[in-house]
């Protein structure tokens, strides 16, 4: 089974390179073409093997522990991650071909400061904070945060 991950990772990435390549020689079409979305799509699928192999590895055990707060606050990591994107993204430096090469470090960033952030707020809370939203909408009253 585990040959088949590194089958599919190698693909992915086979596939993602050029495409990727091509995507930032095009960024204004970027996310509105096929290139694009098959792009992200193998990168998607790349980042999803590499993630089977690494916890299946024996680095597994501390992968999960690190990745778990992440998961925990999915909802509100996302929602941060995408709106520092957004505000960071319209400053010059993230402008053209060579200010899309610089979401890489940037991405890669953010990611650190969510496990950071991740860890600190569930040894103090039991749910991130758009989680306990959601929550107390769904249950029709506040759960509870400690």
């Amino acid at each position: 089974m585990q040959h088949k991950h590194i089958a599919i990772a190698v693909l992915a990435v086979v596939v993602a390179v050029p495409l990727l390549s091509i995507q930032v020689g095009t960024i204004e079409h970027s996310g509105f073409d096929r290139v694009s979305s098959t792009a992200g799509l193998a990168v998607a699928v790349g980042y999803a093997s590499a993630l089977v192999l690494l916890t299946a590895s024996r680095f597994g055990p501390w992968a999960s522990s690190v990745l778990a707060p992440l998961g925990r606050l999915a909802l509100t990591n996302y929602l941060t991650a995408t709106l520092m994107v957004v505000l960071l993204t319209t400053a010059p430096a993230f402008s053209g071909p060579g200010g899309y090469r610089a979401l890489l470090p940037l991405a890669a960033a953010i990611l650190v400061v969510q496990v950071v952030a991740s860890r600190w707020w569930l040894r103090r809370f039991r749910y991130g904070p758009v989680e306990w939203l959601w929550r107390s909408i769904v249950w029709w009253s506040p759960a509870r945060m400690r």
